[in-house]
């Protein structure tokens, strides 16, 4: 594809934007073009739901209620197990940590009050008292240190990382409140992982069966669960007797609805207060009589991850994967497609931590071609671009812009597209074949960030390994002065930029439908804390 053919792909997608903006009723007027019907959800087979709960309760927003729209449903709600952002979200209205992490990466005391270093390889933390799990245990530092081994089992510790990313060797209790986590040795990752780390009562996790957990989670958080009808709607209660401030809505549902148009038909009509996940080509229909368009420019960075493990050798060569930064024009991308709503990547760590030397790849196909020579493949070779169709919104356009991008330079891109759960089976399973599109670490933390690209952990879906890169980050995660620790970390993000384990985009932009008597600030981490959600 020429770049004139690119330029003029994306100019029907925004006429056809255009075109729905312009059917978007203003405040004042009466709607004449409606959004197409929504489709049913099917019939729900099993209720997961708590013995006193009856009558799955209408999805209805009201002054009392709050009908929170997503596109699919949760997976698991253990504490110890819940992964992605909706699930995460859920489990920590129900079960807190002992941190909460603010907006701008800082953790900020929660159950525990407080918390000092004793030593390079002691934290000792004083936690809140009289806080009380809803089935009635009593929440102190016997709970915590179960929390913290039942983590360590094989089936959990995927996911509640806190023992593994820290190295934690030992819960010591001191009295009732007073902890202590020993580790191995030095950690600077701590105070992330606590605010990623739910509390749970021993007594009905150590007596429940797994599965049980999973679909009806305690814990002692503002609000508490209710039920489950499984692709459906979860729904949650506000914990009248929780410790701290509470929650402006009685009742959370949190309403699954697939379709797009189906979760502004819903806003628009008043039966949802917050409408998730739009995309951008239909976020203003969402500006109604009774709702607003929100926007926010997200912490995950998009990347077309290049795999490093597999039979195709170019991959494995740094000057072609130079060579595909080069090639893709992702200013005109983050232009034509966002409206330039979004910011390209300088590097794969958030301000303000990012290595300020390092700038985007250029679009520069005539250099990418001459990467391209000098590794060896003056014609190209072929590769295939794996992901979903509108996961991040807009999925298949990209991937199959960024083909002709490859295309235009020599590489024989072709695009697969993928239903949700095959593809992250695969992704998990290393299974795909060459490039994928993803979104990874929307997060202030730069120790965190640069994790994600060591050898062997679970979320480098690319398999990249550099011995250089994992020997730094030996001495950042150790690293007690700032100013040290800030040099690793720009001499890693070099190492990244230069070895191009990814195409780096941009950071995801996010769309979300609001009601006008809704006041909702969506967290540029995707997180969703449903406490924090007032009335107008």
């Amino acid at each position: 594809m020429s770049k004139h053919s690119v330029y003029k792909f994306f100019s029907l997608l925004m006429v056809l934007s255009m075109m729905l903006a312009a059917c978007t009723p203003s405040a004042s007027s009466t709607p004449t073009t409606a959004v197409p019907a929504a489709t049913a959800v099917p019939a729900a087979t099993e209720a997961l739901a708590a013995p006193d709960a009856t009558e799955a309760p209408a999805a209805t927003s009201s002054d009392d209620t709050l009908v929170y729209a997503v596109p699919a449903d949760a997976r698991s709600l253990d504490p110890s197990m819940a992964a992605g952002r909706l699930d995460v979200s859920i489990v920590y209205s129900i079960a807190e940590s002992l941190a909460n992490r603010d907006t701008k990466g800082v953790s900020q005391p929660n159950l525990a009050l407080s918390w000092k270093r004793v030593d390079p390889n002691t934290w000792e933390f004083k936690l809140r008292q009289g806080v009380t799990f809803t089935n009635g245990e009593p929440f102190n530092a016997k709970a915590v240190k179960f929390t913290m081994e039942r983590a360590r089992q094989p089936e959990f510790n995927d996911n509640y990382q806190l023992p593994s990313q820290t190295k934690l060797k030992e819960v010591k209790i001191v009295d009732d409140y007073t902890v202590q986590f020993i580790t191995e040795e030095p950690t600077n990752t701590m105070e992330f992982w606590l605010a990623e780390s739910p509390i749970i009562p021993p007594q009905y996790y150590g007596d429940t069966p797994v599965d049980k957990v999973s679909q009806k989670p305690v814990g002692s958080g503002p609000y508490k669960f209710v039920e489950w009808v499984k692709d459906d709607h979860i729904t949650l209660e506000r914990n009248e007797d929780y410790w701290g401030p509470k929650p402006a809505y009685k009742t959370i549902i949190i309403k699954v609805i697939p379709e797009v148009s189906s979760r502004l038909n819903e806003l628009a009509a008043g039966k949802v207060g917050v409408a998730s996940a739009l995309s951008l080509d239909q976020a203003a229909l969402a500006n109604t009589d009774v709702s607003s368009a929100v926007y926010v420019i997200g912490l995950r960075k998009m990347v077309m991850g290049i795999n490093q493990y597999g039979d195709n050798k170019a991959l494995k060569n740094k000057l072609v994967r130079q060579a595909m930064n080069y090639a893709v024009d992702k200013k005109t991308l983050v232009n034509d497609l966002f409206g330039g709503k979004t910011d390209m990547l300088s590097s794969y760590v958030n301000p303000p931590n990012n290595n300020p030397e390092l700038q985007p790849y250029p679009y520069d196909p005539e250099k990418a071609k001459a990467l391209l020579t000098e590794a060896g493949y003056p014609n190209g070779f072929d590769v295939t671009i794996q992901g979903r169709a509108s996961s991040y919104g807009f999925d298949k356009e990209i991937m199959t812009t960024v083909a002709e991008y490859l295309k235009a330079v020599g590489i024989n891109a072709t695009v697969e597209v993928m239903e949700n759960g095959v593809f992250l089976d695969a992704l998990d399973a290393k299974k795909l074949t060459g490039l994928h599109f993803i979104g990874w670490a929307a997060l202030i933390n730069p120790t965190v960030e640069n994790l994600i690209l060591t050898c062997g952990h679970v979320d480098n879906s690319v398999d990249y390994c550099n011995e250089e890169f994992d020997k730094l980050y030996k001495q950042l995660v150790s690293e007690p002065d700032a100013d040290k620790f800030q040099k690793i970390n720009f001499q890693m993000q070099q190492i990244i930029w230069d070895d191009a384990p990814w195409i780096f985009l941009w950071h995801l932009p996010m769309v979300y439908g609001v009601a006008k008597n809704v006041d909702y600030n969506p967290r540029p981490d995707g997180y969703v804390h449903f406490w924090e959600i007032n009335k107008k």
